[in-house]
């Protein structure tokens, strides 16, 4: 679990701290302050040895996948300034770890890597014309040391670690969840999944509490050999696709977190597609899954009906002590992040005050 969230030269923040943050965080704040800049660097972190990292993080804004540092890693920088390395430092449960990314304009792609020669060569002559981004990442005595080097081939990571024979060390499962994703997503893996561990079961009593008349969900493959995930309402058949955008959001995110125990969980918007009426269930059945599956759910949203109900919905199934909320607040090039425990939150909702 994070305990708390430092970043330094990432998009839009100089410097940002996020103290005390717990199993259930949700984020709000003004347009463009930076909700989803905080979304993206958390999984930045923890996806950073994949070498497709900034790609995701381009394809999660609908940004087409171009390979050039203007468009891949520059855009992460603040300013787009390169020459100012940027730092994530997040203190989890015995250690703090840091990730950060530099310019290197002298790196040489060693002749040992990993990859035919003439594709090695085509990086060689990429990195005359364009520099490399160097990576560092630390955590309790293991280290990594890492270039990223891209050219029209595509993108290619070097990495040297710490451990015996360049083993990497995993990181927790990170799950980046928006209604874009939820759209094109594969739910029917993640239904499989659930099935082959004998879940199903609780998957359909979670979807009950939101939707009493389910009675069975299931993969059923159509005519055109395509898979689709159908749920059984009253005795029909109906394509989850059609049961509303609330029901497929609550199955992307409540399956995600059954077939990834003690992972992360970030979620854009989270509200997007929820009827305010069914916000207090909506959080009761995601946190009380979160607690159970050992996953941690950080949110954002723009929502204030959604803010209240998070606080009211842990309250109701004794889990107030798993939640706090930030605003994010940005004031010239200095951007904050004011946190509200429960009580606090509590009390500005009892009195009408405004959070988000």
């Amino acid at each position: 679990m994070i305990k708390s969230i430092e970043m330094k030269n990432f998009r839009g923040f100089s410097h940002l701290v996020m103290d005390d943050v717990k199993p259930i965080t949700l984020i709000s704040g003004m347009n463009n302050v930076g909700k989803s800049s905080i979304l993206d660097g958390l999984f930045l972190f923890f996806d950073h040895i994949a070498p497709d990292s900034f790609m995701k993080l381009n394809s999660f804004r609908g940004f087409p996948s171009l390979s050039e540092p203007k468009y891949l890693w520059e855009p992460v920088f603040y300013n787009m300034d390169t020459h100012n390395d940027i730092q994530i430092k997040l203190r989890m449960e015995q250690d703090t770890a840091e990730l950060r990314y530099s310019r290197d304009d002298a790196y040489v792609v060693p002749k040992d890597v990993d990859v035919p020669p003439n594709v090695r060569d085509q990086f060689t002559s990429s990195t005359q014309s364009f520099y490399t981004l160097k990576f560092q990442y630390r955590y309790d005595g293991y280290e990594e040391n890492g270039h990223l080097i891209t050219s029209a081939s595509g993108l290619l990571r070097n990495v040297n670690t710490s451990l015996e024979r360049n083993r990497i060390s995993p990181l927790s499962f990170t799950q980046f969840i928006n209604s874009v994703l939820i759209q094109n997503g594969d739910v029917a893996t993640l239904l499989g999944e659930l099935e082959l561990d004998n879940k199903k079961d609780d998957l359909i009593k979670v979807l009950r509490l939101i939707e009493p008349s389910i009675t069975d969900i299931a993969t059923i493959i159509t005519k055109n050999g395509g898979a689709q995930i159908y749920v059984k309402i009253n005795d029909r058949l109906l394509p989850i696709k059609l049961a509303g955008d609330g029901l497929n959001k609550l199955l992307y995110i409540i399956a995600s977190i059954m077939t990834h125990p003690k992972s992360l969980m970030l979620i854009d918007e989270i509200e997007t597609g929820i009827h305010y009426s069914a916000y207090v269930d909506f959080w009761k059945v995601v946190a009380a899954t979160a607690q159970k599956y050992c996953c941690q759910v950080i949110a954002t949203t723009h929502s204030y009906e959604c803010i209240v109900s998070a606080a009211n919905g842990l309250k109701e199934i004794s889990l107030s002590d798993l939640f706090c909320y930030f605003r994010v607040d940005r004031e010239k090039d200095m951007t904050r992040a004011i946190r509200y425990s429960n009580e606090l939150l509590r009390a500005a909702i009892d009195t009408n005050l405004e959070v988000r």
